[in-house]
Formats: C-alpha cells, structure tokens, sequence
C-alpha cells in the first residue's frame, strides 16, 4: 500500500465539515485504510442519520467534494473508489492479489506439465496427497462412499482415480524424493565462495493437531539475492513429558533443555545462548510480577493487578445469568467489532498486553455489565458484586503504554521477516525512550499524527515501579552481553 503524500495527511488533519455534517473520526479498532486517504462524516437525510466518506486522495476528489454513503458502517464503497479512481488497495487487498497471482501461476504450470497431457489421474493423486498432507486431513484404508459419489458426479472420466491409505502412502514417498532431490539442487546452486547459509532451529505447530514440531532451518540469500528459508527437517516432540526417539535427550519443563538445546551445543557445537524472544519473555515476567504467589513475586502489585484481571475475564466470559448482556452492551455503547474479553495466560506475555488493550477497550461496556449485575442482585436481595478493577483503570492505561513497545518487538521474533539488525534497533529505542526513567512515557492510543505523553510526575506508582523493574531486568538480560566483556566472550551469536 502507498503511503499516503503530505498534502493528503495534511487535508485530512486540516478538513473542517461543512454546515449540516459533523466529522467521525475513526475509533482506536478501526484499522482501515479508507481513513488515511479521507474523512469520515454524519449527516442528516430525511431525518435519518447516515454516513459518508469524503475523498481527500487528490486534489480533483477534493474541489469536486466527492462524498460516498457508507452502507451499515461498510468501507466497501470507499474501498472500491479509491482502487479504481486512484490506484490505491489496502495491504489486505495486496495479499490477496498476490495469493491469487502464485494460484494461478501454479495453475498454468500444473496444465503446461508433461503429466497433466499424459497422466491424469496421477496428477490427481499427487494433487490430492498433497492436500491431505499439508493440512493433516484424515483418510482411511478404503474410500469414503461420498468420495465415490463425488468423483464420479463432479470429476472428469480420465482424471477419475481410487483414492485409499495404500495409494497416498506411495503417493507421500514419490513427493518426499522429488522435494528432497529440488531441495539438493536449489542450495547446490546458490552456493558460492563465501559463507551465506545459516541453520538455526524453529518450532512449528500444526494447525489441526496442534503438535508441536522441532526443525531444521536454513536461511540464506539466493542467486536472484532475496532472502529465501528451507525447512530441512522436523521431528515431533513434547517440552513437558512423553518419551523422544533415540539419541534426543529426555523431556524438560525448561525452555532451555529440550531437544533445541540439545541439536545446538552438542550436535552444531555452539555455546547456548537465549534468543531476544525468550530473553524478552523473560525479563517482562519477573518484572511484571507473572507468578501466582504475590509473596514470592518481585512485583506484588503487578501480581494482585494481575489476578484482578483474570478475576474480572472469568466473571464476564462465565457468567450465565446475564446471558448475552455483554455482547449487546459492546454493540451499543462502543464501535467495535468484537464481543468478548481475551482470556490471559500466565505462559504468554503477549497475553498480559492484549488482555489489558481489550479491558480498556471495552471498560465502558464492562462497567455497564457489573451496574446492571449490581442492579439484578439488589432487585433479589443479593449482595450486590463488585468491579474488580474498578480502581484500576489510570494503572492500566499506563501499564499497556509501557508494555506495548516491548509486545511489538516479542510480535517481530516471532516472525520470520524482520533482520537482526531490526530487532536490536527496536531494543535499543525501548531502551532509550521508554525505559528511560527521566523521559516522559508514550501514550498507547499516541500516533504520528496525534502525540501523547505521559509525564514522569503523572505516572502512578505501580507503572513508575514496573518501569524501574523492567529496566533492570532488561539490562541484566539483554543489554549488558553488549558491554560485558565476560558476556560477549561466552556466546557464539545472537540470535532473533
């Protein structure tokens, strides 16, 4: 997607409605990209309310006034305008056009084949194995009889083939040798005089079964130089219990003694060393005070906020008499496009952040929820519930603006794109600017167009000890390998 030019951010900045229209601007969950490129606008029309986007694009959209009626809230209409007017398609959109661009690419490729002229039904064997392997579908040693009946409706006579276990088992065989053998020949051919592959380790989850698998993989720069990635192996394995094959060590609760561990000290010959995710992890936990027990926390506050959040989460996620009272409470009181909390787990810092951002996004349904629960038990003579949080709200807001800077470089390790120089970068601003105990601490809702702070002297206690703790922990974890010499001497690498 374009960026928008400066004299578009400064039109949609600087747009004033005119007489009988009043300006909408987006909420913090409205993501579109329609708001980049114009405003949003209320109006009356026959006595009804109705919506409108104004076209700020270009400067022939802005003398004309171009206005568009969004239908129910939709973006469609604005969407479509700003793809065919003016050439401009969200990242979403790009996506798509992309995925379908490599679809039909494969598609050409499948009927210019040699096996789509001569053989048929093998093309539609391979083409079914490959779709039960990938997405882990179930199949069994005969055929369904619906499969049967769909074949011979629905398929072509000469593409028409039996599918059973036998068959896709061989099937599996055929495509691991050809694979392996593309496999040799890609990385033979991207090798050159100097050293450009590197291997590293990577855990992957299957999206059906959820099985958790530990990989091989090579990353390396190819001969047309875009960075390209081959997963050379992978073997199932459990972190917490159950036996491995022969030659993995036995299982560990730590992060630090499965089989990872393992294939890189004793197998590659490096020293171990945690990766920034894992050492980010870390530190956000103890500093946060992430453990059930408060006396043994180093945070005690941050413990109890803690069990107050999960309090609260539980309450209104699983409490039946209320019915479905706070789903339609955030279709009335708050646009959004979600109904419910997000639960927190205590294994996940990244849960801690996006539990927080929902509260506080929807605090105003939350607070309508235990009223209206105050307001049944007292009409039943009940001891009327209290809002956990109710005090809370000033900690949240600053705890999130402190926390949602480190979530976004934990959300960067877990991806495969971003550089090692990205990330370090990332730290080093975290470091600098939020971390740094006499600046001023940036707002979450802040954006480039609309700065907030928040001033050292307004912070509440619990955000300024937070603060402190999680400086401390991230110096002790990640910034002193940097100007450590003892540190720096005992790792091989630093990994992302």
């Amino acid at each position: 997607m374009v960026r928008p030019p400066v004299a578009v951010r400064e039109a949609v900045q600087a747009y004033q409605p005119s007489a009988g229209y009043t300006l909408k601007p987006p909420t913090v969950t409205e993501k579109s990209f329609i708001f980049e490129w114009g405003v949003r606008v209320e109006y009356i029309d026959n006595d009804e309310v109705k919506t409108g986007w104004v076209c700020l694009a270009d400067e022939a959209c802005r003398q004309a006034g171009v206005k568009l009626v969004l239908s129910r809230a939709r973006t469609s209409r604005a969407t479509e305008h700003l793809r065919k007017v003016h050439r401009i398609s969200s990242k979403k959109t790009a996506a798509a056009v992309e995925g379908k661009r490599k679809r039909d690419e494969t598609v050409e490729r499948l009927l210019s084949s040699n096996l789509y002229r001569t053989n048929l039904q093998r093309l539609h064997l391979l083409l079914e194995t490959l779709r039960i392997v990938i997405n882990n579908l179930p199949f069994c040693s005969g055929e369904y009889e619906e499969s049967r009946v769909i074949r011979q409706v629905v398929v072509r006579e000469e593409m028409q083939t039996t599918i059973n276990a036998e068959r896709i088992a061989k099937a599996i065989v055929e495509l691991y040798s050809s694979t392996k053998a593309e496999t040799i020949d890609f990385l033979e051919r991207n090798r050159s005089d100097c050293a450009n592959f590197v291997i590293m380790t990577d855990f992957w989850t299957c999206r059906t079964t959820h099985g958790k698998y530990l990989g091989l993989r090579l990353y390396l720069v190819d001969e047309f130089w875009q960075m390209r990635s081959v997963m050379l192996g992978t073997q199932k394995f459990s972190t917490s219990y159950g036996d491995r094959d022969v030659g993995i060590q036995g299982p560990f609760s730590a992060d630090a003694g499965p089989d990872a561990k393992n294939l890189l000290v004793n197998k590659l010959k490096y020293r171990w060393e945690w990766c920034v995710g894992h050492m980010a992890h870390a530190a956000t936990k103890e500093a946060c005070g992430m453990r059930n027990d408060a006396s043994k926390s180093l945070n005690p506050g941050m413990t109890k906020l803690i069990s107050r959040i999960k309090k609260t989460i539980y309450q209104v996620r699983t409490v039946e008499t209320t019915g479905n009272l706070f789903q339609e409470l955030c279709r009335t009181q708050i646009e959004t496009g979600t109904t419910q909390l997000l639960d927190y787990n205590p294994a996940r810092f990244l849960s801690l952040t996006t539990a927080i951002r929902r509260i506080l996004d929807k605090w105003t349904a939350i607070v309508a929820w235990y009223d209206e629960r105050a307001r049944k038990a007292l009409r039943e003579n009940q001891v009327p519930p209290t809002f956990p949080l109710q005090d809370d709200q000033l900690d949240l807001v600053h705890l999130l603006s402190l926390l949602r800077p480190i979530a976004g470089v934990k959300r960067m390790c877990q991806a495969e794109e971003p550089y090692q120089v990205n990330v370090q970068h990332a730290l080093y601003l975290i470091r600098l600017n939020t971390l740094d105990l006499d600046k001023p601490l940036k707002h979450y809702m802040s954006t480039k167009e609309n700065l907030k702070f928040i001033a050292k002297n307004e912070l509440t206690d619990l955000a300024q000890f937070t603060r402190e703790r999680l400086r401390k922990a991230l110096d002790l974890r990640l910034c002193s390998r940097y100007y450590k010499t003892s540190e720096t001497h005992s790792i091989s690498c630093i990994c992302v």
